[in-house]
């Protein structure tokens, strides 16, 4: 299965809400095998994102 996360939450938000969501959901699914993640943001100031290497994926 592959998963396309909307990027345009954590253009909007630094901390919290549904960036804060969306972050767990692509760590927990990162850890299931047959699960691809992707997230179509090229730069963000987001927490949640800085922390991870999905920046780019």
């Amino acid at each position: 299965m592959k998963i396309l996360y909307d990027h345009q939450i954590f253009t909007l938000q630094k901390y919290g809400g549904i960036s804060r969501y969306f972050y767990k959901l692509i760590h927990e699914f990162d850890k299931i095998e047959g699960i691809d993640t992707s997230l179509s943001l090229i730069f963000s100031n987001n927490h949640y994102i800085s922390d991870t290497n999905k920046d780019n994926k």
